[in-house]
């Protein structure tokens, strides 16, 4: 297999060889492989042997004999096997493929072509014309999501009425602008944005009926700057390109790069901007002067701005502005939107001071999860995934779900998770969604995780600045507001808006002047293999698949914070930021402790019972005593969940406690049981007398909501109200329980629901650990012993095969049990009964209103379909509420369960 590239093109391809065949035959080869007009002995041929990935220095203009050191194969009657004598290198190119030279007239000169109209036509036909087959819609486009057209539609209503109206001032002409960083949604933006113009929007009356058309150019792939474009004025530089996108990119089987060279040779003063832009009007022939909207849409802009930095007499950026703007401002058969999409915001900057056009700032945040979610329901839907009470199977899949959450929202992140589940790992979606169970989740993070490393190149970037990188973490982990032109690194004098563009992370406003660093939890794993935070597989150790395991998470999670503090340069810090958020007395949380760089460690011994602790894992001993030890306890001691030695400045020995109290009921966490858990901790050191040196300190961290305001001295407290100011933006989010409990109500165990839900079930109702087996998908547990209430559900005839229940099951059928007791209960209590019977009548209507619907479609097959007695049960369910003024709650709940 021969590596063969076309000079002037971007990517390489394959050609297979037979060593006996001669060269002229590997040229036809190689002319039907990329599709290359003209006779195949004409094409020159280069043997080189260059590694892939220095492809970008293969160019127009370049010596590729001094370069390269090629051998010109001139030759064609030479066999393959006298040129290569030995095999091949692998993933590297083997041929440089130069095209001919363009055709000149019998009397050895060109044809005296001087106008863009006859140059185009004459290059036309020696072309191969482009199959006009349409393409197959990608499978994998998602659906946008959190992106607002509004406001820019409004400004290009402004803009076109001041066209009309020959306004002077340029706050009446915008140019659209998409920065930010790589993947984040830019250019589908702005692709988006012509659709919904070219939809939604009312021409001038002025116009007479409007053509639009869409150009896009790609500064950073078929259209890139080279040295060759040193010797052109800007306007030609960007006629030329606009020229090649408009009449050859669709319609020819040929390169810019080569087409550029085929017009050079008529002359480099022909192909101005604006006598291509004249001929691109003229090609469509209309007639009455009907109005052409060109939306030109030019994707990587930053690539400009770059190439004037090294090519600073060309201000090819400022030029293309001004180029741009004379058909914004002025009167003319052809108006122009510009859209730019690319990451230098600072290039934009400096063309506001000296351009006749404003520039509006269009929002590509990264999504929110309802977004997340609504993406993965339009595959769901797409690939007509399995449900379970019409609820798509994905949503009980704790896994899934995490990943989906690891990608934080960047687009390109989503969009390569799903080329991964729906591409490399099945054949297609279908197979993915029907196989849930049965997928090794942890080899889609490290694929994924792969892929974006190879697309970003971080691990190049951040070996080559580790202080850079570790302030970008720090902040990023920290939640720390930073303003986007602070300068994190004093010898490049690079601000934090400019390090963008190397594509790590994305800024989300958090007022006018600050930002926060916000990177999905992909990267935080790709910086850490580099930067060693912690000597683990980072994604492990934060993966929560059980609950049980919430120790861990927190252990590894202080751990983590700790040692990116140390790398920052800090070597003490006080409780109040060990801890920030953290509910404590003033005094405990303003002492300040030293750092060292701290192990995590799992014992097989209940301390303080047993002093001498070894790793569970291999009986290796484990010092805690020096200070550098987070040692998760034995699952069966009575102490602490975790614990650690501190030093404060004083030089005062801490015996730091972490107490983690799960969610069993929902209800607040009391001062009594506050105290219980501290007492619990302090009776374990009194009764060993060599910890009686240590001043102790309980945390506990609990998904209890706490609302005491009285400060107990020696205990904090982290609850579900602080998490987000405890665990910060990356790791709150990792935290698996917070999250499926917030999307989806069959995640709740049903002492949640009682204690915070009033009117369902009381304890009659018992749960596995598992919360009614939403954590079996793809977590390989087993399902635990069913509930007393499943028992009794069992024993019924009509669930005598059922093996799984809902949590609409087990609700539903607690609620019509004892419906009747509890209406007869709020008919006595309620101060209304006029009001009650009012609301049940309209439930009966509602009710017979849906029983005809049901009758009219009862072919339908929509999974959201529900039968009327269920109806019947949830409205009366919020009728009944409505007395206890929890309805709002339960609507909330029912709609996610249905």
């Amino acid at each position: 297999m021969l590596g063969c590239i076309v000079l002037g093109e971007k990517n390489a391809f394959p050609v297979d060889f037979d060593t006996g065949k001669t060269i002229g035959y590997l040229k036809r080869a190689i002319k039907e492989q990329a599709e290359l007009a003209g006779p195949a002995h004409k094409l020159i041929l280069w043997k080189v042997n260059i590694p892939e990935s220095k492809k970008q220095e293969i160019y127009e203009g370049i010596n590729i004999k001094v370069k390269f050191r090629g051998e010109e194969l001139d030759s064609d009657l030479k066999t393959i096997g006298q040129v290569f004598k030995e095999q091949p290198s692998s993933e590297h190119i083997h041929i440089i493929v130069e095209l001919p030279k363009p055709t000149i007239t019998g009397s050895g000169q060109l044809k005296s072509l001087k106008t863009v109209e006859e140059i185009i036509e004459e290059i036309s036909k020696n072309l191969k014309k482009r199959k006009s087959e349409p393409k197959s819609p990608n499978q994998l486009n998602m659906p946008l999501q959190h992106r607002e057209f509004k406001e820019a539609l409004v400004r290009v209503e402004e803009t076109t009425r001041a066209n009309v109206e020959g306004v002077i001032g340029n706050l009446n002409y915008w140019c659209f602008v998409s920065s930010g960083a790589p993947g984040i949604g830019k250019t589908r933006f702005g692709m988006e944005l012509f659709d919904h113009i070219q939809k939604n929007w009312k021409p001038p009356q002025e116009w007479n009926d409007v053509h639009f058309e869409y150009l896009y150019m790609d500064f950073g792939t078929s259209l890139y700057l080279d040295d060759c474009d040193c010797e052109l004025i800007p306007t030609v530089i960007f006629g030329l390109r606009v020229a090649y996108v408009f009449f050859m990119e669709k319609n020819y089987y040929i390169t810019f790069h080569l087409f550029r060279s085929i017009v050079l040779a008529y002359g480099n003063d022909i192909f101005f901007f604006e006598s291509v832009i004249d001929y691109c009007y003229k090609s469509l022939k209309f007639s009455n002067n009907q109005k052409l909207f060109l939306y030109l849409h030019i994707d990587r802009f930053h690539k400009i701005d770059a190439w004037d930095a090294k090519n600073k007499t060309k201000e090819l950026f400022k030029n293309m502005i001004r180029n741009l703007a004379k058909y914004m401002l002025t009167e003319n058969l052809t108006f122009i939107q510009p859209f730019l999409s690319g990451t230098a915001p600072r290039a934009i900057a400096e063309q506001k001071k000296t351009t006749d056009i404003s520039f509006q700032f269009v929002d590509c945040p990264l999504l929110d999860n309802a977004s997340i979610i609504r993406i993965m329901d339009h595959f769901a839907t797409k690939f007509k995934a399995p449900t379970e009470n019409h609820v798509y199977k994905w949503k009980f899949c704790v896994p899934l779900i995490q990943l989906l959450m690891d990608t934080g929202g960047l687009p390109r992140a989503l969009e390569q998770l799903f080329t991964t589940c729906f591409m490399k790992l099945c054949d297609n979606g279908e197979e993915f969604f029907r196989e849930l169970e049965s997928h090794d989740y942890d080899n889609i993070f490290t694929n994924v995780k792969g892929d974006l490393e190879k697309m970003y190149n971080i691990y190049y970037k951040v070996e080559g600045n580790k202080e850079l990188a570790i302030k970008l973490l720090y902040h990023c982990v920290e939640g720390i507001p930073i303003d986007e032109d602070e300068c994190l690194d004093e010898k490049l004098k690079i601000t934090v808006k400019d390090l963008q563009s190397d594509g790590h992370f994305a800024l989300s406003p958090l007022s006018p002047c600050l930002y926060l660093i916000e990177m999905p939890f992909f990267f935080i794993c790709l910086y850490n293999d580099i930067l060693k935070i912690v000597n683990v597989n980072l994604a492990k150790t934060f993966q929560v698949k059980y609950w049980q395991r919430w120790e861990l998470f927190v252990a590894h999670h202080i751990s983590f914070r700790v040692n990116l503090a140390i790398k920052m340069g800090k070597d003490k810090l006080s409780l109040r930021e060990l801890h920030p958020g953290a509910y404590g007395t003033d005094n405990d949380l303003d002492i300040i402790m030293k750092l060292k760089k701290l192990f995590t460690y799992e014992t097989g011994e209940q301390f303080p019972l047993n002093l001498d602790l070894t790793l569970k894992s291999d009986g290796t001993k484990i010092h805690w005593k020096d200070g550098r030890s987070v040692v998760v306890n034995s699952s069966s001691a009575e102490f602490a969940d975790i614990f650690l030695v501190m030093e404060d400045e004083n030089g005062v020995y801490y015996l730091i406690m972490g107490q983690n109290k799960w969610d069993y009921c929902s209800v607040k966490m009391t001062e009594s049981n506050v105290y219980k858990e501290d007492d619990k901790n302090l009776s374990g050191i009194e009764g060993s007398p060599e910890l009686q040196n240590y001043q102790p300190i309980t945390i506990i961290f609990t998904t209890q909501p706490y609302r005491e305001r009285k400060k107990t001295s020696n205990i904090l407290i982290v609850s579900m109200d602080n998490f987000k100011s405890y665990f910060g933006p990356i790791f709150s989010a990792r935290a698996t329980f917070a999250f499926t409990k917030a999307i989806n109500p069959n995640f709740w165990e049903i002492n949640s629901l009682q204690n915070t839900h009033e009117g369902i079930g009381e304890a009659s109702i018992g749960l596995r650990n598992t919360s009614l087996g939403a954590t079996d998908i793809g977590s390989g547990s087993k399902p635990q012993s069913k509930s007393s209430l499943e028992n009794k559900l069992l024993e019924s005839p009509q669930w005598e095969n059922k093996v799984e229940f809902t949590l609409k099951e087990l609700v539903l059928h607690d609620i019509n049990k004892r419906q009747n007791d509890l209406i007869e209960h709020r008919i006595t209590k309620a101060e209304n009964k006029f009001l009650f019977t009012t609301i049940c009548a309209t439930c009966s209507i509602i009710c017979t209103i849906l029983s005809a619907r049901t009758s009219l479609e009862k072919n339908d097959t929509d999974n959201k379909t529900i039968d009327v007695k269920t109806s019947y049960i949830i409205i009366s369910f919020f009728a009944i509420n409505y007395f206890t003024k929890t309805c709002n709650k339960e609507l909330l709940l029912f709609t996610e369960i249905f």
